[in-house]
């Protein structure tokens, strides 16, 4: 690594220097000095500051070296930050911070890190319904707790930015939640992404709704897009709740979605809302394979049959989730239905739609895309 620019708030030279996972070739008040080193720079740290030419600085560097910029930039000059972001650097470090943290972001800036986002290809499967009260969240929840009960890394994203209801039906706070997300100044990558997670005694992680409908408006799609690719790279799973309706986010998840678990209730109104999302889909040029329609409550007192919602609907069901009793009292509890009624007809049904899920592959959705 090479360091550039006055080395001051605090002493990064000095702070660095003990590390054994970085070495320091060099450091400078100005840049001609990098060309001197160039075969032997991994990462170039850039020490920004108010008043300094940090693009014309950063403009020299790349002249004379092809190694990645880290811009480091102290606290009280965060008003540079979009400045510093336009320049385009492998990262940027906001300081100060502690040396374990900036010598991470340098290894990973250097690509000396092994690819956090490379070692798994998890399967993206987004749960949605066009209709409110047709036990979305509870299939999401469940289904989440099962994948992690088989053993799978999971995660549980609650898109249903106004009224998320995740966190409660898994008995979590929100204390961290996606505002702190869309908050965050850094550029998110799978370690700082598992800082705003809540872990549930199941196993899975999950990134709770905000806690306040008013906070929806702050989350970016350009963030959602990157949490979610990010996930991908770092689970087995990611099981995503949305809300009742074709929102930004909702349509986010869905260009990265492998499965599409469309809910159904057995009810008219339900019926009716799917049968306009099923056309709604269309005319988004959803891949029609990747959709899988989920019958939820059969056998609910006046429910429709399943024979003759699917001839309402012209689609078969691929799964169907029982009328339970044990639901409604596990979700008043907060507790998942999979793991404390594990047995119960529901919880069954669930764990067999995860079993049925897990040998999906996206791959398998994409071929059958282009048959």
């Amino acid at each position: 690594m090479f360091i550039v620019g006055p080395d001051d708030v605090p002493s990064l030279r000095g702070m660095l220097s003990l590390r054994r996972d970085v070495t320091i070739v060099g450091s400078d008040l100005d840049v001609p000095l990098v060309a001197d080193l160039n075969g032997g720079i991994d990462v170039v740290l850039l020490n920004a500051s108010r008043g300094a030419s940090l693009s014309s600085d950063v403009a020299k560097i790349r002249e004379r070296t092809a190694a990645p910029i880290v811009i480091a930039l102290r606290r009280e000059d965060e008003t540079m930050l979009d400045e510093v972001l336009a320049l385009d650097p492998a990262d940027v470090v906001v300081l100060p911070q502690p040396a374990e943290a900036i010598a991470f972001t340098i290894r990973k800036a250097g690509g000396i890190l092994a690819s956090t986002t490379a070692e798994r290809d998890g399967k993206v499967i987004t749960v949605f319904s066009p209709k409110g009260g047709t036990g979305k969240s509870v299939v999401s929840t469940n289904l989440a707790v099962a994948f992690a009960r088989a053993g799978s890394r999971t995660l549980l994203i609650d898109l249903d930015l106004m009224f998320g209801d995740a966190a409660l039906m898994l008995s979590l706070g929100r204390d961290k939640s996606l505002s702190d997300v869309a908050s965050a100044s850094e550029q998110l990558d799978a370690e700082k992404l598992g800082a705003y997670l809540l872990e549930h005694d199941s196993g899975v992680m999950l990134l709770a709704a905000p806690p306040r409908p008013q906070d929806a408006d702050k989350i970016d799609n350009k963030r959602i897009a990157s949490l979610i690719d990010i996930a991908r790279g770092s689970f087995d799973a990611v099981v995503i709740d949305t809300a009742p309706l074709f929102d930004a986010a909702m349509l986010t998840a869905l260009d990265r979605s492998d499965v599409l678990l469309l809910i159904c209730g057995h009810d008219v109104p339900s019926v009716k809302n799917v049968r306009l999302g099923l056309s709604t889909l269309e005319l988004l040029r959803f891949p029609n394979e990747r959709i899988s329609l989920v019958g939820n409550r059969r056998g609910m007192p006046g429910g429709i049959k399943t024979g003759e919602l699917e001839s309402v609907l012209k689609e078969t069901l691929r799964f169907v989730l029982p009328e339970d009793d044990v639901v409604p009292s596990c979700v008043n509890r907060g507790v998942p239905v999979v793991s404390t009624e594990e047995k119960s007809a529901f919880a069954t049904a669930i764990q067999e739609m995860a079993s049925d899920l897990a040998v999906m592959t996206h791959d398998d959705a994409t071929a059958a895309t282009k048959e």
